[in-house]
């Protein structure tokens, strides 16, 4: 009897673009498919084919073909193996929410064709997220395939093992040590027929003895049963792997070779329990690169998916479930269309911006086309929602399941250039950010209404920022403009906040009144050499030093009653480049936040600018959100010291990644930063106080051969480089964060909800119907929705953060997402008209009895009705 039974599999590692366009890849998808068909209605031994877990394979086929016969046929008799996921996800730079729903329509998708394969497989994302356990349970999923991101000594020469979250979590996994290619690569595709067979594998025997060695010796806990990937990078289909593994089992005394696939491996391997664990993020480059500042490489597609994925996840379907219950529609198919595109787009490859131009240039498009329906569908529903509203009133709707004390950031037209805001009666202070008066000399102005002549004599457009006001939980509110003779602006540098300093040297200092603390030296920008490529960033030397040096530095002060303006206007020498301009805003609210916006036209390619924020306190560890979670690293990664003689992949730089935070934290505050985009951070510092971010990289090529903290081979294409003219990002650049300290319990994802469920606006008005896309079409008859209930819902405990508000798939009810950011147990409510009637899983399929706590870092998933329904 032979030794070891090794379970091959067949599969493609299917990226849907990279160096070549999604356009090209479908058109191999068409070719592929059609083959594979064919050998599964011809040949019953010929087992199985894995096109990466991926459902959005069978879209991009039927794109050309409409064999959904076949396809139906393929997928219900396990032939052909899809799903878990629409598409294979960057875990880093993505949104909890995007995990979520690539892994809701990839398995619906599937299920609805016959089966979803029921391995989370995770073949080569750069790196693992420590959520994504408690995820993948969720989801009804037991077992993982990864390869990125372990470290040897975590996994005690054992590719099979547990992984435990950072809830607690465990999920038996399985790492592919030596790459999901490494059958594949000694697998004679062009040259296999039935005529050379035999010789082929006896080649093969030969060639791949020292890989099979050395995978056995990481298989010890399971030495019996071994799991071998056959398969590569857009891999053909050759119809003879039967008869080669057959030819195989002839040859091979030792070995038993069985085509195979990855469920039947883990049912093999059900009674191998005793297995060593591994804990929290998986982002060390031993084995396998990560490309851990991959997080800045093309911000502005980074920038683009983060608020296409706001306005989706945190606005529009909350004000979706608001409309339906006063009588909207749920606009189901329109949602899962538009998240098909920000999913393909969401993709590791198209989300790192490790692509041609084309390429990224098509990852851009797809997310704008996404944004322009969603905002034409959020417009529409406020259209409908402000039916009755006088003209010069303004609707918001909060999406926040509590009441949210907000500054609105609102653009506003008016015929006269001063006026008041009124909230329940009351004024609102406000700051004018711009104005401009609006004239362009037209007699008729075609309007959503017919011809117009309101704007002839000209009108004002505005933008403002308004000192805090209340909105009530989940509710429309409505402001009044009202003309006023005159606007009174002050030049102070002070506010019940803050007190403010303006340095010589571009920085900024504050006082928190109510903190009693100063921050000295903040808002510091750099720039620095980078010699990296579209996967990593790249310092020349370790000196890694600064090439800026500011020689001008202009500033201003505006402000209303609570809200301060200071800008920044700043020239710098860059070292043998081009010099640099920009403009730094800062807006000092009335409360612990100040909102950071920066603008420039960069003019220089191979560089690399950050911002500094410096806590003036000693740091251990950062803070940062990643999928439904608030992670705590060590600022410092010992491997740094030792990774070139231990002969790792890359350096394990601390350059972190984050989606929608980063702060740091003693006894007295927590001192953060809220981002929009700009995913990457590093504490930095003698006493690691300042807080890095990273605002954006400008590199030259696709890939580079031996970079300083990446030694060896160009990633993506080492035989040939590919230029990337856009990946310089010369051009206007704007960026915004939003800096908060604190001294409360509130949690930083409390904070970072509040600016994702940002309130929502119309402005009903007639001078300008071209600021809103769809507000400038006539619709002749306007739903007119019910009356809205009052106290819909409202979950008062800030520490359970929402992060779903939406109709199920199946239409039958409305389902809430909640988790719990912290380590400490949390209880809560859920008050007003939606109340739950079961918990329910990712799925959205089983009923559980309702439990309204949350452990530390649970994810929780509810079932919501009206009361009485």
């Amino acid at each position: 009897m032979k030794k070891t039974k090794l379970f091959v599999v067949p599969h493609a590692h299917w990226d849907k673009e990279w160096y070549f366009t999604k356009q090209e890849a479908d058109l191999l998808l068409q070719i592929n498919m059609q083959k594979l068909l064919k050998i599964f209605a011809t040949k019953p031994n010929y087992k199985n084919f894995i096109y990466d877990g991926q459902s959005s394979i069978i879209d991009d086929y039927l794109l050309f073909n409409d064999d959904h016969k076949a396809i139906n046929t393929a997928v219900k008799n396990k032939k052909l193996v899809i799903g878990p996921w629409y598409t294979q996800p960057d875990l880093f730079n993505t949104t909890s929410e995007g995990i979520a729903r690539n892994l809701l329509i990839g398995t619906n998708a599937a299920k609805n064709l016959g089966h979803s394969m029921q391995v989370a497989y995770v073949p080569d994302s750069f790196g693992q997220s420590s959520q994504m356990p408690q995820i993948f349970k969720k989801f009804e999923l037991d077992h993982l395939i990864y390869w990125r991101g372990v470290k040897n000594e975590d996994m005690q020469n054992s590719v099979l093992h547990y992984w435990k979250g950072i809830d607690g979590t465990t999920i038996k996994a399985l790492n592919f040590l030596m790459g999901y290619w490494i059958m594949g690569s000694f697998f004679p595709y062009a040259q296999l027929n039935l005529n050379n067979v035999n010789n082929l594998a006896q080649k093969f025997l030969k060639d791949f003895s020292a890989s099979l060695k050395k995978i056995k010796q990481y298989n010890v806990l399971s030495s019996d049963k071994i799991l071998l990937p056959l398969g590569g990078d857009q891999a053909p289909i050759n119809e003879f792997i039967p008869e080669f593994i057959e030819e195989l089992n002839k040859l091979d005394q030792e070995n038993e070779w069985i085509l195979s696939n990855y469920e039947e491996y883990f049912s093999a391997i059900a009674e191998v329990k005793n297995l060593p664990t591994i804990t929290g993020e998986l982002k060390y480059p031993q084995n396998a690169r990560i490309h851990k500042t991959i997080g800045s490489q093309r911000y502005d597609i980074k920038k683009s998916l983060k608020q296409t994925d706001k306005l989706l996840f945190d606005q529009l379907e909350p004000l979706i479930v608001f409309s339906s219950l006063v009588g909207g529609d749920s606009y189901k198919n329109i949602i899962n269309t538009v998240l098909k595109k920000l999913l393909t787009s969401s993709a590791h490859d198209s989300l790192g911006g490790c692509c041609s131009d084309t390429v990224n240039e098509d990852v851009l498009m797809r997310i704008k086309n996404a944004n322009d329906t969603l905002e034409s569908l959020k417009i529409y529903i406020l259209k409908c929602l402000s039916v009755d509203v006088h003209e010069n009133q303004i609707v918001v709707f909060n999406p926040l399941t509590r009441v949210n004390e907000t500054n609105l950031e609102l653009t506003l037209f008016t015929k006269f250039k001063n006026f008041e805001l009124q909230f329940q009666d009351q004024n609102v202070d406000y700051l004018i950010k711009k104005q401009k008066f609006i004239h362009d000399d037209v007699d008729i102005n075609v309007g959503t209404f017919g011809e117009s002549t309101d704007g002839k004599e000209g009108y004002y457009r505005t933008n403002l920022i308004t000192s805090k006001i209340n909105l009530p939980s989940f509710a429309l509110s409505t402001l009044k403009i009202v003309e006023k003779k005159d606007l009174v602006t002050k030049k102070v540098f002070e506010n019940d906040f803050w007190s403010i300093q303006v340095n010589v040297d571009g920085t900024v200092n504050f006082k928190n009144k109510l903190l009693k603390k100063e921050f000295k030296n903040q808002y510091r920008l750099k720039a620095q050499i980078d010699s990296g490529d579209s996967y990593d960033y790249s310092p020349l030397d370790e000196s890694n030093k600064i090439i800026s040096k500011l020689v001008e530095n202009k500033y201003l002060v505006e402000a209303s009653s609570q809200v301060i303006k200071v800008q920044l206007q700043q020239l710098y020498q860059i070292e043998n480049k081009k010099d640099q301009t920009l403009t730094l805003e800062l807006y000092f609210l009335d409360s612990n936040k100040i909102n950071v916006e920066l603008e420039m036209e960069n003019k220089n390619s191979q560089i690399r600018w950050t911002i500094d924020l410096d806590s003036n306190f000693k740091n251990q560890h950062s803070y940062a959100s990643q999928a439904y979670a608030d992670v705590k690293r060590d600022v410092e990664i010992l491997e740094c010291k030792t990774w070139r003689e231990e002969h790792w992949a890359e350096k394990p730089h601390p350059l972190e990644t984050n989606e929608a935070y980063v702060y740091l934290k003693n006894n007295d505050l927590k001192y953060g930063v809220i981002t929009f985009g700009t995913n990457e951070y590093e504490i930095i510092g003698k006493d690691f106080s300042t807080i890095a971010v990273t605002l954006f990289r400008s590199v030259s090529c696709l890939g580079k051969n031996n970079l300083l903290w990446r030694p060896g081979r160009a990633s993506g294409t080492g035989d040939f480089q590919i230029k990337t003219y856009d990946s310089k990002m010369l051009g206007k650049l704007k960026f915004k964060l939003v800096h908060i300290v604190d001294a409360s319990k509130k949690s930083f994802w409390a904070y970072a909800q509040e600016e994702l469920n940002a309130p929502v606006w119309i402005q009903k008005q007639t001078l300008n119907k071209y600021l809103n896309k769809f507000e400038r079409f006539l619709l002749i008859e306007d739903v007119k929705l019910k009356k809205p209930q009052k106290n819909i819902i409202n979950i008062s405990n800030q520490n359970v953060v929402v992060k779903s508000l939406k109709i199920s798939e199946d239409g039958s009810c409305i389902i809430l997402r909640v988790f719990n950011p912290t380590e400490e147990l949390q209880n809560f409510e859920i008050e007003g008209v939606l109340q739950p009637i079961c918990e329910t899983n990712f799925l959205e399929k089983v009923e559980l009895p309702i439990s309204l706590k949350l452990q530390a870092y649970e994810i929780k998933t509810y079932k919501l009705k009206t009361r009485g329904e």
